[in-house]
C-alpha cells in the first residue's frame, strides 16, 4: 500500500489523506531490472544472443507508454490535491463569514475546528483552541454540569439546541444560544460533533425592558383607573348640575391626558416642571410676556410626582379663569420656583395671581382646595400654604423631589 502523508488546513481543517507521488513509483520502475526484463542481451548456455532491433523497439515504446501513463497519474494526483486543497480553503472563507461562532469537535469534545467567528466570540484563536477539550473553553462554570449533560447527549446520537451562559477568555460570561449536532461517516459511525453558537445579550435585555414596560403599564393603567375615579367621584361632589359636571370632569381629564403626553415623550421617566406649567397656562398667554410669568431653575419632575402636580396646577388655573386674575383684562400669574436650601430633593413653587377681582374666602371646599391640601399632601408628601390676599390668590408649595434630576441651565 502506498505511503500517505496528511497536509494541514485552515483553522483546524485538514487536506484529507493524500497518496505519494508518482515519482517514487517511476523511478521505482525505471530501477527495477523486472520493469526492463527482455529489452537488453540476454545469456543463453553461456553464449550471449542479440535481441532483434523490432523487440527492442516494442519493448522500448511500451516502457514509453508506462512512464507516460505513470507521468499522467502523477498530473492527476497533483490537480486532485489542488483541488482539495481549494475546496477546503473555499468552505473555510465560507464558514469564517458566517456571523456565528462554528466548532466542530470529535465525539469527546476534543475540538478540531475553530472559526474566525469563535475567535472573536471566545476571545481564543484557532491554535489555541483546537486540540483542546471543548468544556474547557466554552461553558460558563455555573453551567458546567449543563454543558457536560449536553455533550453526553450528543454523543448518543441526540441534537441539541438551547440557551446557556457561555464563558469568554477572560472569565467574563454572557447569554447564549447554541446548537449541536452529531455528524456521522458512510457506514454510520460517530465521527464528530458540529454546533453553532452566539450571543444573545441584546436579545435578553431587550426581552427584561419588555417585561419591566408590561409591568410598569399594568402599574400606571391601575394608577390612572383609580385618579379618573377619584376625579369623578369629587367633581360629582362639588358640582349643582350635570352640565357643570360633565364641564369640570371632562376639563378635568383632558389635564390629566396631558400630563400622560409629556410623559410619554419621555418614555414615563421624568417631565421638566416648566413644560408641566407651560402645559396648563399656555391658553392664557397673550405674548406680551406680563399675563404669564414662569421662573425657575430647570428641574425634572419624577413619574409618580407629575400627575398630582399637573392636577393641581390644572386646578389653579381653572380657578384662575373662573374667579381669578386670568378672567380679568390685564390679569396676570407669576409662579416661580426654587431649590430649598440648595436641597435638589426638595422643591419650593410659589403660584401669585395679581390684578385680578378682589379675592374672598371661599364659603365651601371646592375640588381644587382639597386637591391642594389632601390629596398633594398625602400622595406627595408636600407642605401646602393658600393665602387669599386681597391682591390676589398666593399658594406656597414645597414638596421633596426624592428621585429628581436637575438639569443644566434655568428656566425662563
Amino acid at each position: 500500500m502506498a505511503n500517505r502523508q496528511r497536509k494541514s488546513g485552515h483553522h483546524g481543517l485538514s487536506a484529507g489523506w493524500v497518496p505519494a507521488t508518482a515519482e517514487a513509483d517511476l523511478a521505482g520502475c525505471i530501477h527495477r531490472p523486472a520493469c526492463l526484463t527482455g529489452l537488453g542481451p540476454t545469456k543463453v548456455g553461456g553464449r550471449q544472443d542479440q535481441v532483434p532491433a523490432v523487440q527492442v523497439a516494442s519493448r522500448d515504446s511500451e516502457l514509453q507508454a508506462e512512464i507516460a501513463r505513470l507521468r499522467d497519474l502523477l498530473e492527476r494526483e497533483k490537480l486532485d490535491s489542488r483541488r482539495g486543497e481549494e475546496q477546503i480553503g473555499f468552505q473555510a472563507r465560507l464558514l469564517d463569514a458566517v456571523h456565528e461562532a462554528v466548532i466542530a469537535t470529535d465525539p469527546s469534545g476534543v475540538v478540531l475546528y475553530w472559526n474566525h467567528f469563535a475567535e472573536g466570540l471566545y476571545g481564543w484563536t484557532a491554535e489555541e483552541a483546537v486540540g483542546r477539550n471543548i468544556l474547557e473553553l466554552t461553558p460558563a462554570e455555573e453551567d458546567l454540569r449543563d454543558a457536560e449533560a449536553v455533550l453526553a447527549r450528543l454523543r448518543r446520537g441526540e441534537p441539541w439546541s438551547g440557551e446557556i451562559t457561555l464563558r469568554r477568555r477572560d472569565s467574563s460570561s454572557f447569554p447564549g444560544h447554541v446548537s449541536d449536532a452529531p455528524v456521522y461517516d458512510d457506514n454510520g459511525r460517530l465521527i464528530a460533533i458540529v454546533g453553532i453558537s452566539y450571543d444573545i445579550s441584546d436579545r435578553k435585555e431587550a426581552e427584561d425592558k419588555q417585561a419591566l414596560l408590561v409591568r410598569e403599564l399594568h402599574h400606571r393603567v391601575k394608577n390612572t383607573l383609580t385618579t379618573v375615579q377619584a376625579i369623578m367621584g369629587s367633581t360629582a361632589r362639588a358640582s349643582n348640575t350635570t352640565e357643570e359636571f360633565q364641564q369640570a370632569f371632562t376639563a378635568r381629564i383632558a389635564s390629566l391626558a396631558r400630563t400622560h403626553s409629556l410623559l410619554t415623550d419621555t418614555k414615563w421617566q421624568s417631565v421638566p416642571f416648566q413644560d408641566l406649567l407651560q402645559a396648563e397656562l399656555e391658553p392664557y398667554d397673550d405674548g406680551s410676556a406680563k399675563r404669564i410669568t414662569l421662573a425657575g431653575p430647570a428641574v425634572e419632575l419624577p413619574s409618580e410626582l407629575a400627575v398630582p402636580i399637573g392636577m393641581a396646577v390644572h386646578e389653579l388655573t381653572t380657578n384662575a379663569a373662573k374667579h381669578g386674575s386670568l378672567g380679568e383684562l390685564g390679569g396676570r400669574v407669576e409662579v416661580h420656583w426654587s431649590l430649598v436650601d440648595g436641597d435638589p430633593r426638595h422643591l419650593c413653587w410659589e403660584w401669585n395671581e395679581h390684578d385680578g377681582p378682589p379675592v374672598e374666602l371661599p364659603t365651601r371646599e371646592g375640588f381644587g382646595s382639597r386637591l391642594l391640601k389632601r390629596v398633594l399632601t398625602v400622595q406627595t408628601g408636600a407642605d401646602v400654604k393658600i393665602d387669599y390676599d386681597p391682591d390676589g390668590l398666593r399658594v406656597t408649595v414645597a414638596i421633596p423631589l426624592q428621585t429628581a434630576m436637575l438639569r443644566k441651565g434655568a428656566g425662563s
